[in-house]
């Protein structure tokens, strides 16, 4: 496993956790920086999953914002 990932790590990291991690890891690939907030599943064939999208919005809600408000907007859009 890469090293970045704490395969001790039983959840994902959320809230203000998250955003430490996110500000203190610099330029590192979003999808390795998914993998070290735990954003990571990995298959009974060792193949690895990462979650990308709940990263992204884990990472938009520990920021503040609402994400059921966005779902909301779009549908009084329509």
């Amino acid at each position: 496993m890469d090293s970045l990932y704490d395969a001790a790590m039983a959840t994902p990291l959320v809230g203000k956790e998250l955003l430490e991690m996110v500000n203190s890891s610099g330029e590192i690939p979003k999808l390795d920086l998914a993998r070290k907030c735990g954003y990571l599943s990995v298959g009974t064939d060792g193949s690895e999953t990462i979650d990308l999208l709940g990263f992204f919005n884990a990472v938009l809600v520990a920021q503040g914002v609402d994400l059921d408000s966005l779902d909301d907007n779009d549908e009084s859009e329509e």
